[in-house]
């Protein structure tokens, strides 16, 4: 089934999936048989024109070296769309959000020229079909300071605050104490260069 919606995106959405479970530990086995809905969504927020939106591959990476899609001098800012695959049950469905990266000024670092560059994202923008029994949120929002020697080309140092909070309720009758879950973690990282190899 194809689900076109007001935004003039569509859902494509499989009814029919049948899906059986075994869960156990190394001492025994907690059940087996159906968990969660009967229904998947294959790909949600599929484009008229069937060009789907490139996914930020590598978010963790980004978050830690990231770089502006275009030039931008001191005072200068740069937006861009970040969108995350999110599996729920069967589904594979997409949080969405922005990172934003700015230019602060210029300072020395590790006796390096470098630009300092500021970011935030928030990546938190989580919709389900209503064809699907579960409940599920997420917040992903974060920080970061770097040190960018714009004389050969590296980075100096990052540092770096990511703070996630997830819940999802799976609603299933079969194994009720797996239904929820429910997630909040913050990560701190600092990165500094070391040294750069040339072959």
């Amino acid at each position: 089934m194809v689900k076109v919606k007001s935004n003039q995106m569509a859902d494509l959405i499989v009814t029919d999936i049948r899906e059986k479970n075994t869960i156990f530990d190394k001492e025994k086995m907690f059940g087996k048989g159906h968990l969660g809905s009967n229904v998947q969504v294959i790909y949600q927020d599929y484009p008229a024109g069937g060009q789907t939106q490139i996914l930020r591959g590598d978010f963790t990476l980004s978050t830690l070296f990231p770089l502006p899609p275009y030039d931008f001098a001191k005072g200068g800012s740069a937006k861009s769309p970040v969108k995350l695959p999110f599996r729920l049950q069967a589904s594979t469905l997409f949080v969405n959000g922005y990172h934003k990266l700015y230019y602060k000024e210029k300072a020395k670092k590790m006796q390096r020229n470098c630009a300092v560059l500021t970011s935030h994202w928030n990546v938190s923008d989580l919709k389900i079909p209503e064809e699907l029994e579960a409940e599920a949120t997420f917040e992903g929002k974060g920080k970061g300071t770097y040190f960018f020697d714009y004389e050969n080309h590296c980075f100096v140092s990052s540092q770096v605050t990511l703070h996630t909070k997830m819940y999802v309720d799976l609603k299933s009758d079969t194994f009720k104490s797996l239904n929820k879950t429910t997630v909040d973690a913050t990560i701190k990282i600092a990165l500094k260069l070391m040294k750069v190899e040339e072959e």
